[in-house]
This record gives C-alpha cells, sequence and structure tokens, in this order.
C-alpha cells in the first residue's frame, strides 16, 4: 500500500472535509480512501450497462414534463 502526506492544506477547508468525513460516518483516512478508490474506478462495459439498466427500470412508467417553458422564464427574469 501506499502513503500519502498532504501538505499545506487550508486549515478551514480541512475542517469542512473532517466534518463532511464526519457526517458520513467515516475518519478523514476513510474519507480520503472512499475519494480517491472512487475517482480512479473504471467500470467495465457490462457494469455500465448494469447501471443503465437500473435507471431505466427506476424510471419506467414515470412521465417527465418538458421544462422548456421554465428554462425561458428564468432566462427573462
Amino acid at each position: 500500500m501506499a502513503d500519502v502526506t498532504i501538505r499545506d492544506i487550508d486549515p478551514a477547508a480541512f475542517e469542512r472535509f473532517k466534518a463532511t468525513a464526519e457526517a458520513n460516518g467515516h475518519s478523514v483516512e476513510e474519507e480520503l480512501r472512499a475519494i480517491i478508490e472512487n475517482r480512479t474506478r473504471k467500470l467495465t462495459i457490462e457494469e455500465t450497462r448494469r447501471l443503465a439498466r437500473e435507471w431505466q427500470e427506476r424510471f419506467r412508467g414515470q412521465s417527465f414534463s418538458d421544462s422548456t417553458e421554465l428554462i425561458r422564464e428564468d432566462r427573462e427574469r
């Protein structure tokens, strides 16, 4: 396993990160490890297809409104 040292972290940023880790039920080290693992994980084509099917199933039968008018209203404000 590799070790990493990070220097010169803004104390306020570190406190915010520490609070985020605690909110997620992690130590700072566990939170950093999870971030690194998630950011560097590459999905196989099979995993990507499985995730796409899961999302399709989750939204099956639902209808969504056309947001075009809402976007236009926001732009005209």
